[in-house]
């Protein structure tokens, strides 16, 4: 269903704000102004049979927010979303996709990259459990890959994106998975 918004105010969170409505399958939102939240955590979380949600008509997030932590986990039947225009630059993304074992496609247009520095505590299972991943673009989430590659790949990297069937060729997860605009990656390095 549409959700439609007129003069929201200034809210300061929208934590599990949709968390739980577990028969919805499409939602669009229009007017929500998140520009204002500090968290974002857990908004959509176990939305069990979501299938598509279009976040063109949003204010985005600003760099006030810290927290975009478990935005879309347990959302099993999501299939592709774009996140376009957040301002990541001050966020934890720990779990955001988390569960999402049916995602295909993640973009992130015209997004601030994130500045703070990754790590097990601000990125771990951002992808986990998205078995069927098959097209990435983190360029607009991660700005700076030789960070991205060092610290996220070897640390937090395993982490994150565990049982991302391309993460581990060898254990038996892996397909075709694009990861658009990042070169440090490569499949010998993980």
């Amino acid at each position: 269903g549409a959700a439609e918004f007129g003069s929201t105010g200034k809210l300061t969170t929208t934590a599990s704000a949709f968390a739980n409505c577990w028969n919805i399958t499409d939602i669009t939102l229009d007017g929500l102004d998140l520009s204002t939240c500090t968290t974002v955590s857990g908004m959509f979380s176990y939305c069990r049979s979501l299938q598509h949600i279009d976040l063109s008509g949003v204010v985005p997030i600003s760099s006030v927010c810290t927290t975009v932590s478990s935005l879309f986990s347990y959302c099993y039947s999501l299939k592709e979303i774009e996140i376009d225009g957040w301002d990541f630059s001050n966020a934890s993304v720990l779990s955001i996709f988390y569960y999402c074992y049916n995602l295909r496609r993640v973009e992130f247009p015209n997004c601030t990259p994130s500045t703070i520095t990754m790590s097990d505590s601000s990125s771990s299972h951002m992808f986990g459990y998205c078995y069927n991943l098959e097209y990435l673009d983190e360029r607009n989430l991660f700005g700076n890959y030789n960070q991205f590659s060092s610290t996220y790949a070897h640390s937090a990297g395993h982490n994150s994106h565990y049982k991302c069937r391309d993460f581990y060729p060898n254990q038996g997860f892996c397909k075709a998975l694009t990861i658009s605009g990042c070169t440090q990656f490569s499949h010998d390095s993980l």
